[in-house]
């Protein structure tokens, strides 16, 4: 169905999507092509889309830029939202990039850039950059970004979208649009960055076969490598399209610079290289092959074990396996592995002599490489109960031709390893543990885990050595509170006993730990107690501190101000000029305070001295400047009396002393006397002008009656005209004998002294 909008004339459709359609119509007031978009019938019932189609026209409405659509106008009309913008003439970024060089393709790339650091920097992000979003105009080749239909500003507090709900397009999402986070304009350069990738490439870096799967690929995969050919770009590519946000180009500027410091001869290689790699019909690039990185591109660990290689680079981590372990029926290799992935949760850091033990100890067990931390330093634990501990595993000096020497070792020391699948027994879990819980309290809780398994035990010993370990873990708790209470670290305490409730439940506590529990708690009530008191008299003294600094500083203020309008108004600058006079002052000194009676008493003042010099003004019959003096005036006392009666008293004087006429009249015919003026007149080669005169001196006082066009762009006559005596009535006449008087509108304007007396409009219509 055909739609009609007032003002504008539609001519065709441009495009059509699930929000709106997109015509070329004619703004008829401009006489200009538009493209108008109108949205869908269908979403009226929802505020929110209305509210966003509006949002759209304000955004880009405050977006005035080269490569950004500029818009004209927005309404609503028997219900339908429209927005009226600039017509692009020519091709979206999706049609026209085969038939671009690689220099145009970057180009593009850039001008784009800079419509979204101009966008950035007022607060704005996109949201949708994408090459449909791209246009190419047809004339001048210049890059438009188009429809911020979902953008918003990146610092409003509640947007239309959602946490947690993403919007945009799959392809080009930022890792952070994915989740549905909040986002920022550095998640617009990434969306640019896949858009460069495409535009290098042929194919964009991630698809899958829904739009679910892709966006979980711009989280968690890898950013593909390009071919060697493309090698230039690769840096580039890595830091517009980091998963981190902070690793990105902060700013388009930024990444303009980067693209720009590429050198000519380089692009000019790569160029002469995309044009080899395309297809024979030149359509369609030959498709990338999406390889890992080469460890050279990146500062790598590698750990080797069993010909597994580990590379870290640092949006990711590549892991090759060229000879797999055997699957065991054993669950040994994986109860290590847990008990690796859980010490690893329970510390962040590790002492180098723990991670040695560990690594050394634990290597031989199973088949994944030993994950590398920084060190943290703990409280030591207890002496050692001799019924929870273990000898340590015997060390071979041997050279072993089973594992690589350790890097920065000139002799490498290995262990006699059992079995692949052998599973470590309760004992050497706990001695591991038990050593690192001396450098490191964080282990306590993965200790106790491992103690309450051995409490289950069929074998006895184990089931004595875990009690005795649990309640040995128990005293090493009691003494770190205690400790940490006596020596007024609160904090830290507070952290053992939180540790120590989640470890031990209400029925395994011992008197020694509840005691310890009870004695923080009323430690911390009357610490709390006391510092609050502390807190709350400080609070008071800074306050009124600060009340009494506030009061000298407003009194302050009060007298510079009192100050300034005293000499204001010894100037003269009673009420002019605007920025600086004496009322102005006065008033903003009881904006300040209200009740200062010497500023009540200095607008009082001001007002009688005006009240004075527009008097003085009229008795000299210097009507022009005490009129001037009069309108600002009555702006700056629109209640005074007193300036009412001087607007009464100008009038009379201005009546009785100033030359003026009245009742100006044209008319087809010759008259002798005044009457109505007719709007419209049918006159042929002569037209007659009669007016009433008064105030003028003199015998004989000469005016010029001035006829202009109805658009008064043209002067058609000018006649003087001679009046005698100081009042009386005028009659006089304007031809035209040549050409005569066309249809249309007509201005007659007399002036005296190149003073302007009176004007009146008519038409000719015959």
């Amino acid at each position: 169905m055909q739609i009609e909008l007032p003002g504008y004339k539609i001519k065709s459709i441009l495009g059509k999507g699930g929000m709106a359609t997109v015509y070329l119509a004619i703004q008829e007031s401009f006489e200009r092509e538009v493209a108008l978009k109108v949205m869908s019938p269908d979403l009226l019932a929802d505020d929110n889309f209305g509210e966003r189609f509006l949002r759209e026209a304000k955004i880009v409405s405050r977006l005035v830029h080269p490569n950004i659509v500029s818009v004209y106008d927005v309404g609503i009309h028997n219900g339908y939202y429209f927005l009226s913008m600039e017509y692009v003439p020519g091709k979206d970024l999706t049609h026209k990039r085969l038939d671009l060089s690689l220099l145009d393709r970057l180009r593009v790339v850039k001008e784009i850039a800079r419509a979204l650091d101009f966008a950035g920097k007022k607060g704005y992000v996109h949201r949708d950059v994408k090459p449909e979003n791209i246009m190419l105009h047809e004339e001048d080749g210049r890059a438009v970004l188009m429809d911020f239909g979902i953008a918003r500003p990146s610092d409003t507090a509640s947007g239309m979208t959602q946490v947690g709900i993403a919007i945009g397009t799959p392809h080009y999402m930022s890792p952070e649009q994915a989740k549905g986070l909040s986002v920022d304009p550095r998640s617009d350069l990434y969306s640019l960055g896949v858009v460069l990738f495409l535009l290098v490439t042929g194919a964009v870096p991630y698809d899958g076969e829904s739009a679910v799967v892709v966006g979980i690929m711009h989280i968690s995969e890898d950013i593909p490598c390009l071919p060697p050919y493309l090698e230039v770009f690769q840096p580039i590519i890595d830091k517009i399209m980091a998963k981190n946000p902070e690793r990105r180009y902060q700013t388009g500027a930024e990444f303009i610079a980067a693209l720009d410091a590429i050198p000519a001869h380089v692009l000019a290689s790569v160029a002469e290289a995309s044009t080899r790699e395309t297809t024979d019909d030149k359509t369609f690039p030959k498709p990338i092959k999406v390889v890992e990185r080469k460890a050279k591109r990146h500062e790598t660990n590698e750990l080797a074990h069993n010909n597994t290689i580990v590379a870290r680079s640092e949006d990711r981590i590549v892991r090759h396996n060229s000879n797999p372990p055997k699957k065991s029926n054993s669950n040994g290799g994986w109860l290590a592995l847990s008990l690796i992935i859980a010490v690893a949760a329970t510390s962040f850091y590790f002492q180098e002599d723990i991670k040695q033990r560990w690594q050394e100890y634990f290597v031989a067990k199973i088949d994944v490489p030993v994950i590398d931390k920084p060190a943290l330093v703990a409280p030591t634990i207890q002496s050692e109960s001799k019924s929870a501990i273990q000898p340590e595993p015997q060390v071979s000096t041997a050279q072993s031709t089973n594992t690589e020497p350790p890097a920065n070792t000139a002799q490498s020391t290995t262990i006699e390893q059992p079995a692949v699948d052998a599973q470590p027994t309760f004992m050497e879990q706990i001695k591991v543990l038990r050593d690192s819980l001396k450098q490191d309290w964080r282990f306590a809780p993965e200790l106790a885990s491992i103690y309450r398994k051995g409490v289950n035990s069929n074998n006895a010993d184990e089931r004595q050595a875990a009690q005795a370990g649990l309640d040995e873990l128990q005293n090493f708790y009691a003494n770190l509170i205690k400790n940490s209470q006596q020596e007024n670290a609160m904090s830290v305490a507070q952290e053992y006993a939180n540790s120590a409730e989640v470890v031990f439940a209400a029925d395994e506590k011992i008197a020694a730990l509840q005691d310890a529990l009870t004695a923080l708690n009323i430690a911390k009530a009357a610490n709390e107690q006391l510092q609050k008191a502390a807190l709350q008299q400080q609070q008071q003294q800074q306050k009124q501190k600060e009340l009494s600094q506030l009061k000298q500083k407003q009194q302050n203020i009060e007298q510079d101000l009192l100050n300034t309008a005293k000499v204001q108004q010894a100037a003269g600058k009673l009420i002019a000029p605007s920025g600086d006079n004496a009322l102005k002052t006065y008033r903003e000194l009881l904006a300040q305070n209200a009740q200062h009676s010497a500023a009540r008493a200095g607008v009082i003042a001001v007002e009688n001295l005006v009240v004075k010099r527009i008097d003085q003004l009229i008795s000299e019959e210097k009507f022009t400047d005490a009129s001037a003096e009069l309108v600002n005036a009555r702006e700056s006392f629109p209640q005074s009396k007193a300036l009412l009666g001087l607007s009464m008293d100008l009038e009379h004087a201005i009546a009785d002393k100033v030359p003026t006429v009245s009742r100006l009249l044209v008319t087809s015919n010759e008259v002798n006397k005044l009457a109505q003026q007719d709007p419209s007149i049918a006159a042929e080669r002569i037209i007659y002008i009669g007016f009433e005169y008064r105030n003028f001196k003199g015998d004989a006082s000469v005016l010029q009656a001035i006829l202009y066009d109805g658009s008064r762009s043209l002067q058609i006559a000018q006649v003087p005209v001679v009046i005698n005596g100081s009042s009386g009535l005028k009659f006089f006449r304007i031809e035209q004998p040549v050409t005569g008087f066309a249809d249309g509108g007509y201005n007659i304007d007399l002036l005296f002294e190149q003073q302007a007396l009176i004007s009146t409009k008519f038409s000719v219509k015959k």
